[in-house]
């Protein structure tokens, strides 16, 4: 279910049809992205990334946004997860 304090609820017969050909968690990703007019959703499956970007809402998967965030600057070469 979409946290976001905007949602509405109006996607559940989106999240029905996506759930024809993704899991439920990326249906209900991609219907939350629709709804809250998403700049872009993080989705690694590359069939949830398909259909995402078929009806128009841009996706990146983990490791690009960890490519994208480190070309910003703000992750460093050293860093880990423990320090």
């Amino acid at each position: 279910m979409c946290l976001d304090h905007r949602f509405r609820g109006s996607h559940r017969p989106l999240v029905e049809a996506l759930k024809l050909e993704i899991d439920p968690g990326e249906a209900e990703a991609i219907a939350c992205a629709i709804e809250l007019n998403a700049e872009r959703l993080l989705l690694d499956e590359r069939l949830g990334r398909n259909v995402s970007q078929r009806l128009g809402v841009q996706c990146i998967g983990l490791l690009g946004l960890l490519i994208e965030a480190k070309n910003k600057g703000r992750v460093n070469d050293g860093e880990t997860a423990c320090g």
